[in-house]
């Protein structure tokens, strides 16, 4: 049992007595709270070359449980990783103020889904213009992320996008500089505009605050090969906030996160109550139903343009000084069950009649008085 299923099993349901969990939160306690565990029922693994069989605990299979889904995580990267182009890659990061951080708490299901297309919006708008790249067509993946490296809520989108993109016809690839790709500026004045014109038609226009147009809305831009910008994404993709393997000397009234500084690297520990660490890591528990992986452009999967065809127009186009190998990036994916006598892969069937689901576990947690 990892540190955070510990602190969950442990002390969640004293949490939901004492504090307003919206229902969402209850499923995510709940769903921690018990995977691997036989009250979500068993899997059976069968052998098909010998008479073997074991069961095993069901895992939950919940987006925001530390120990599910690191398999599809590491299938992630390694697709993401395989469809790299020979050119530079950059890390842009867009950020909202503070000003607007409460809203999005409060109706994450309006501001996350209008901050992803407002990021998507503001890229193909600049991208497009003559006076910046020019390149009408752009691809690239776009991540949210809520949180910063002491949990606390900090939302913001990660944009992976190769040094470039396609003209109108997409037959011609417009390279940008390996080291700038648009102005910062520029990009968040655009941001700043579609997101508060956007949340300005929405159900939430009267709660905005009125001081967004004079802030400067943050938006970071980095230089690289891709590869670190992915693995960096890939270990939040599937995952929420922290992993347990942060976590240090858990008590039964406080624990220690360990962390580090942006541009430090001196490790450091943050302490917190159990009550306060389950307080931000529910901070982080997004809308049901919302995609915080996106595709767009020539990266999306139905695109018109494949990305064989990308490739073929960068070496085309771009002198041989200026393409970047891609070599083989080495991906750790875990092996799926294998037999212990024979090592042939097994089989696995959930035996799970009569198992309450996870919405029934949760109705079963304590609510607040009141």
């Amino acid at each position: 049992m990892n540190a955070i299923q510990q602190i969950f099993q442990q002390h969640g349901a004293a949490y939901c007595a004492t504090h307003a969990v919206s229902e969402q939160q209850r499923k995510v306690i709940a769903a921690i709270s018990h995977c691997r565990t036989s009250a979500l029922g068993m899997m059976h693994f069968h052998c098909g070359d010998c008479v073997y069989s074991e069961l095993a605990p069901r895992s939950c299979g919940n987006r925001h449980c530390p120990v599910c889904d690191g398999v599809k995580g590491a299938h992630w990267l390694h697709k993401q990783l395989g469809k790299r182009l020979p050119t530079r890659y950059f890390l842009l990061t867009f950020t909202i103020p503070s000003e607007l951080r409460p809203l999005a708490l409060y109706r994450s299901d309006i501001v996350y889904d209008l901050m992803m297309k407002s990021v998507a919006n503001t890229l193909k708008d600049i991208g497009a213009n003559p006076r910046h790249l020019g390149a009408d067509r752009l691809g690239f993946t776009a991540v949210l992320h809520t949180w910063g490296r002491q949990l606390q809520y900090h939302p913001h989108v990660h944009v992976v996008v190769p040094a470039g993109g396609l003209s109108e016809d997409g037959d011609l690839w417009r390279a940008s500089s390996p080291t700038f790709f648009l102005p910062d500026r520029v990009l968040s004045r655009r941001f700043r505009t579609l997101m508060i014109n956007g949340l300005e038609k929405s159900e939430v226009a009267d709660q905005v605050p009125r001081n967004l147009c004079s802030k400067d809305w943050v938006v970071d831009t980095k230089a690289g090969d891709g590869v670190n910008a992915l693995k960096y994404l890939a270990r939040y993709v599937f995952r929420v906030a922290v992993t347990a393997d942060r976590i240090e000397s858990v008590t039964d009234t406080q624990l220690l996160v360990r962390y580090r500084k942006v541009g430090s690297k001196r490790t450091r520990r943050l302490p917190l109550t159990i009550d306060e660490f389950i307080r931000r890591y529910l901070l982080h528990v997004l809308p049901a139903g919302f995609v915080k992986v996106r595709h767009y452009g020539f990266m999306h999967p139905n695109s018109s343009v494949s990305v064989d065809t990308v490739r073929e127009l960068i070496e085309d186009e771009c002198d041989t000084q200026d393409l970047v190998e891609v070599a083989d990036a080495d991906v750790d994916i875990p092996p799926p069950p294998c037999c212990p006598h024979c090592n042939k892969p097994m089989t696995a069937k959930m035996l799970s009649s009569g198992v309450p689901s996870i919405r029934q576990l949760a109705d079963g947690l304590p609510r607040k008085a009141g």
